[in-house]
């Protein structure tokens, strides 16, 4: 039996099964519904060849919510992330993907970059400066609260190093659309492990990341 770690982009893979696996209510509008921790482990597995393949590990990879206090500058209104419902599941899905055998947790953080202008309000914008019309009154919806991963990719990048250098898997089952792990891909294959990517349902991998991979696999996502 060949060894596999499997590496998922956890941002990526939860929002992706969310949106695979979201039902049609009868108003047209689609039912998201929550990717608990067993969700996530389940449909990972899926992915493996079962007939040659053994998990090693799961790698799972994700920023740790905020939970500051933020002022929109423009009506005044305050936010506490810490109590907002995202918090809560992202708290509970690494607390319970921690409790997991098998599982390892790689946790970044979400860096504060300011309020930002959305982008519908910038194309307003200028479409009325174009026009010689009216640039439209800022409202409190028009700036968004901008934040940024930091420290995921290094640990990707970590992760594949050893576990390439070190030769302690034959595979890795990669779960991103990022092609900024691409040069991660190409260091493992470098150093003799063969690298497969991940479809899940409808969603597709971009070319690069196909291009850069040894196996493409497809999983249809189950509940």
């Amino acid at each position: 039996m060949k060894k596999v770690a499997l590496l998922i982009d956890g941002g990526w893979f939860t929002k992706v099964l969310r949106k695979e696996l979201a039902e049609t209510v009868s108003n047209g509008h689609a039912r998201r519904p929550t990717v608990t921790a067993e969700v996530v482990r389940k449909n990972a597995l899926l992915a493996l060849d079962s007939d040659e393949e053994e998990p090693w590990r799961i790698f799972y990879y994700d920023a740790y919510p905020y939970d500051g206090m933020v002022t929109n500058p423009v009506d005044g209104k305050s936010t506490d992330f810490g109590t907002s419902p995202t918090n809560a599941y992202a708290t509970k899905l690494f607390k319970e993907l921690g409790q997991m055998d098998l599982v390892a947790l790689r946790r970044g953080v979400l860096k504060p970059r300011g309020w930002l202008l959305t982008e519908s309000f910038v194309r307003e914008s200028l479409a009325a400066a174009q026009n010689n019309a009216p640039v439209p009154a800022l409202e409190p919806e028009d700036v968004t609260f901008a934040l940024e991963q930091k420290g995921v990719d290094i640990r990707v990048g970590l992760d594949v190093a050893t576990l390439a250098i070190k030769r302690l898997v034959d595979r890795l089952l990669i779960f991103s659309g990022d092609t900024d792990i691409v040069p991660a891909m190409k260091l493992a294959r470098r150093e003799g492990l063969q690298v497969a990517v991940v479809e899940v349902g409808g969603t597709r991998l971009s070319a690069e990341l196909v291009e850069d991979a040894d196996f493409l696999r497809h999983i249809e996502p189950v509940m």
